[in-house]
């Protein structure tokens, strides 16, 4: 199975991962064949959600996406891909130029396979959204994404609720979002993110002006992570959208002044003390 090549040999190529044992059963009808049924029908969006294909059927799978079709969205929710899942559809993207979104929340990949699926962004520029909720990305993976981010002119979604990353992962993102001008959302939702990250993620605000949307519901962001956030998004131009909610934010006149006196007009709920 290909690995990456170039720039990315450095962080991403090892061992070539085998099949767990998360794959337990196969598609009531392979997946490259109803691949290719979907795409005569000029079928745009795929869902495979919540199955658990065979090794050889994914490897199958990946070689038909890896030709340009007519798909544009690929939802593999829950899918049971793993690591080895991941390498194979890493190989597709680095060849495949017509998919504009990827969505394999939930897949069971772990950090090898985020970080293989991050450095096909160096050679992937048609990939619009990239979703990783749930899965395993870790500070390692937030790495590894951030310096992709620096390469790739066109992602402009990436979702990295639930993925495990803290104030050292928010750290490489901010780095990238300081000369990234294409990425548009950033959800971190539910992560490990406190005051540090939140700092990190404002000071990058203050010189990007791409971003519409930044999540960072559902972390650890106290009082002062958010005064440092407060400080930016009035003035960041494009900003439309921060979340905050779930945080440990205890100063209510704080958040009120994010919420109501942001000429953005940044949507903020409620926060309580965890």
């Amino acid at each position: 199975m290909g690995q990456c090549t170039g720039k990315c040999r450095g962080e991403c190529v090892g061992r070539s991962t085998g099949f767990g044992p998360l794959f337990g059963g196969s598609a009531p009808e392979p997946w490259s064949k109803r691949a290719e049924t979907a795409s005569l029908r000029g079928e745009t969006q795929l869902r495979l959600d919540g199955e658990s294909p065979s090794p050889e059927e994914v490897v199958a799978f990946a070689n038909w996406l890896g030709k340009d079709n007519v798909v544009l969205k690929l939802t593999l929710w829950h899918s049971h891909l793993g690591d080895a899942g991941a390498e194979a559809l890493a190989k597709a993207l680095q060849s495949n130029r017509t998919l504009r979104t990827l969505d394999v929340g939930g897949a069971g990949i772990k950090e090898r396979g985020a970080q293989l699926l991050a450095c096909s962004l160096s050679s992937n520029g048609t990939l619009q959204g990239l979703d990783l909720w749930g899965n395993s990305v870790g500070d390692n993976g937030a790495y590894i994404l951030a310096n992709k981010l620096l390469e790739n002119k066109g992602l402009q979604a990436l979702h990295l609720g639930e993925t495990g990353i803290g104030d050292d992962g928010a750290w490489h993102l901010a780095r990238a979002l300081r000369e990234n001008k294409t990425l548009q959302v950033l959800d971190l939702w539910s992560n490990h993110i406190g005051d540090k990250g939140a700092q990190h993620l404002a000071d990058a605000l203050r010189t990007n002006r791409a971003l519409r949307a930044l999540e960072l519901g559902d972390n650890q962001i106290g009082d002062e992570g958010a005064r440092h956030l407060a400080e930016v998004v009035g003035r960041h131009e494009a900003l439309a959208r921060l979340t905050v909610w779930g945080n440990r934010v205890k100063d209510t006149a704080l958040l009120k002044s994010m919420t109501t006196g942001s000429p953005i007009g940044a949507k903020i709920r409620q926060n309580t003390a965890k």
